[in-house]
């Protein structure tokens, strides 16, 4: 990813990784699903800037229950972020 960053003259360029998985638990009685997912995305910045320096920026993790009705799916769960 490249970003502008106000006050920096340079551009940034981002890396992200983004790992995600999701287990179906079981069935609705009107059809639906429902089940559990969780995520990590991890944030490497690759060149030194202004701003941001170079290398582990943050860590973005996810995990909580989803329920998906057709095609609409929510998901409410915890997330954290990890970061310099």
């Amino acid at each position: 990813e490249q970003r502008f960053i106000d006050g920096v003259q340079e551009m940034s360029n981002r890396f992200r990784y983004l790992l995600r998985g999701s287990q179906q638990l079981g069935t609705r009685e009107n059809g639906g699903v429902w089940g559990i997912t969780g995520y990590n995305e991890i944030f490497v910045n690759l060149n030194q800037t202004d701003g941001p320096m170079e290398g582990f920026d943050r860590d973005r993790f996810f995990v909580g229950p989803f329920i998906r009705e057709g095609i609409v799916r929510a998901e409410v769960g915890y997330l954290g972020e990890y970061g310099k």
